[in-house]
């Protein structure tokens, strides 16, 4: 494991903001910390940066515990995304420089890694920009560029997407994916969920402090097999099949299905035509990370 966290426990002033946490994280995994604001994930994040010590409990990072003395030498394999410590008016090559001369990069390894990290995030048209001057997208890309400078193992992103609209979103999870596949671990804290089904591996769901699940997003999948229709239904022709498992919906033009086994599909479509109902689609309902999330914290998604 790339990151393994047991029993951790953390107040702020008389208040338990993380209480007795525990899970890990595998090498090549993109995991989401995921919770409402409040709920602990940045001070999550802090504890294993070593930003905050923990009143009990252990962090270990490529399976080696984190001290003080060992932070240093630890966090070199550790690249963090956030929104502090951007210059405003140094141009965006100034600013990923002075970070590589930060991690005592020589002047070769800089010019190479920034020309390959504004080839990798499009960034060439904005060298010699002030920063300050770049759209809240563009910033983004200026952040990961940086925390990736140095090439790092792991990759933590505390709240990447916020103030993003969903086109740079959907970019964003695009370098994501890039990354991944570069074998680079991408571990995100976030309260926001768009984006994510496709690359997020695993979650942890944190609420005041507690963590209340972690595993791998397939696992935590509902494992009824269900099944949406659109069309124009007769309501009493899809009430009898009630007989064959759950139904919900508005029954007119749509309406979800549970089923056993799949290979009844083809005798409820045939059943329906045959009956004078219009079946338009057909798909099977795979549960997101959105759905997961809201079912396991027992909020409706759809309030």
């Amino acid at each position: 494991m790339v990151i393994e966290i047991n029993g951790v426990n953390k107040k702020i002033g008389s208040k338990q903001v993380i209480q007795d946490v525990s899970l890990s994280i595998g090498r090549g995994q993109v995991f989401a910390l995921l919770g409402p604001n409040g709920a602990g994930k940045t001070t999550l994040i802090r504890i294993i940066l070593g930003l905050l010590k923990a009143e009990t409990g252990t962090i270990r990072l490529f399976g080696q515990e984190l001290t003080a003395q060992s932070r240093s030498d630890l966090l070199l394999r550790i690249g963090v995304q956030n929104d502090g410590n951007l210059y405003e008016n140094l141009t965006l090559e100034d600013n990923l420089a002075l970070w590589g001369q930060i991690y005592g990069l020589d002047q070769a390894t800089i010019k190479r890694r920034l020309d390959e990290l504004k080839q990798k995030f499009h960034l060439e048209a904005y060298s010699n920009m002030p920063v300050g001057s770049l759209s809240k997208g563009n910033r983004q890309k200026v952040m990961l560029a940086r925390a990736m400078f140095h090439n790092p193992e792991v990759l933590i992103l505390d709240e990447p997407t916020t103030g993003l609209d969903p086109a740079a979103i959907d970019e964003f999870y695009d370098f994501i994916k890039t990354l991944k596949q570069e074998g680079v671990t991408i571990i995100m804290s976030t309260h926001y969920l768009y984006g994510m089904d496709g690359v997020v591996d695993s979650i942890g769901i944190i609420s005041e402090g507690k963590i209340l699940i972690s595993d791998a997003v397939d696992k935590l999948r509902r494992q009824d097999k269900q099944v949406h229709f659109e069309g124009k239904f007769k309501p009493d022709h899809i009430k009898e099949l009630l007989a064959h498992g759950q139904v919900s919906g508005n029954l007119q033009d749509e309406f979800t299905i549970s089923v056993e086994n799949e290979d009844q599909l083809a005798d409820l479509v045939r059943s329906l035509v045959q009956k004078g109902n219009d079946i338009h689609y057909v798909y099977k309902v795979r549960e997101t990370v959105k759905e997961i999330y809201f079912r396991i914290i027992g909020v409706d998604s759809h309030e």
